[in-house]
């Protein structure tokens, strides 16, 4: 009778285990990012979230990617309006610039540039695969930029090319002549949504090199970039190589006047919210859209 009635503990034990594992795995938990917080408070904030969210009747949700909105509609907002608006940039601020930066960051001219920018570079932001990649590289021909912080000191590559650190720039045109003078920008990221950091390099008519992360891909066609697996180096370096001998400065551009143009994509926020009025019983103002064009 005693080892009987320890079985069916043991089985309940294991049941109450597994009913609470494929109950939590529909909500968020255990966060990688909780190591830079003393509490990870994932679970309860995702369970204020759903909560909170139930009570909004007229909701549409706006993601940024295709990506996220995939992800969108495998949640509890799946049953939500759903509209995907991409991020857009300032293409007059960013765009073409003289490709004249060799002298000031102390590369010798006739080097071509490999770009990469985030304000914090990490692991998640493939920084050790930039370092990879410097090895692989010509020292004779090519050089490596990196702009944003570092959370770690700079590695010293030995006989692979010159890399460069800018802590940051000192104003959006220096990041734009950056842009301009590379041959390529590179992305390397492990972790995204949609970065903001491939559209700028586009609208500056440099090709972009991302791995296939989260929305990252979403802003490059196969006449403005290469879009490469997480992890393959050896996939960075021929990109690189190939991307250095073509010519895509005018389609990378028109790319980006065609689709980043952030009044094209504030439009597009108000249209949403006057169809909104509309639904509301409200008279939409025409002159709102016209308003940002000037």
């Amino acid at each position: 009778m005693g080892s009987e009635m320890c079985i069916r503990d043991s089985l309940l034990t294991i049941m109450s285990n597994i009913t609470q594992r494929l109950w939590i795995v529909n909500e968020c938990h255990d966060c990688p990012l909780s190591k830079w917080y003393s509490l990870d408070r994932s679970r309860r904030n995702h369970q204020l979230k759903k909560k909170l969210l139930a009570d909004i009747h007229s909701l549409t949700i706006i993601p940024v990617s295709e990506w996220l909105g995939d992800n969108i509609r495998q949640s509890h907002l799946k049953n939500r309006p759903i509209q995907v608006i991409h991020n857009g940039i300032d293409i007059h601020t960013f765009s073409p610039q003289p490709k004249d930066v060799h002298e000031r960051y102390g590369i010798v001219k006739g080097k071509v540039i490999v770009l990469g920018v985030a304000s914090v570079w990490d692991a998640r932001k493939g920084l050790n695969d930039f370092y990879e990649l410097a090895r692989r590289l010509s020292p004779d021909e090519s050089a490596i930029v990196i702009v944003g912080q570092l959370t770690e000191d700079a590695k010293k590559i030995e006989n692979g090319c010159q890399m460069v650190f800018v802590d940051r720039t000192q104003n959006a045109l220096e990041l734009a002549q950056l842009y301009s003078s590379a041959v390529v920008f590179l992305n390397p990221t492990y972790q995204d949504n949609y970065p903001t950091t491939n559209l700028e390099a586009l609208a500056c008519g440099t090709p972009v090199i991302t791995y296939r992360t989260g929305g990252s891909p979403e802003a490059v066609d196969e006449n403005t970039g290469v879009v490469v697996e997480q992890g393959n180096v050896d996939g960075l370096e021929k990109a690189v190589y190939r991307l250095s001998s073509e010519n895509n400065v005018k389609a990378c551009r028109l790319k980006a006047e065609q689709e980043f143009d952030k009044i094209k994509a504030f439009n597009s926020y108000i249209l949403l919210y006057n169809r909104f009025l509309c639904i509301g019983g409200v008279k939409a103002d025409p002159r709102s859209v016209k308003c940002l064009e000037q």
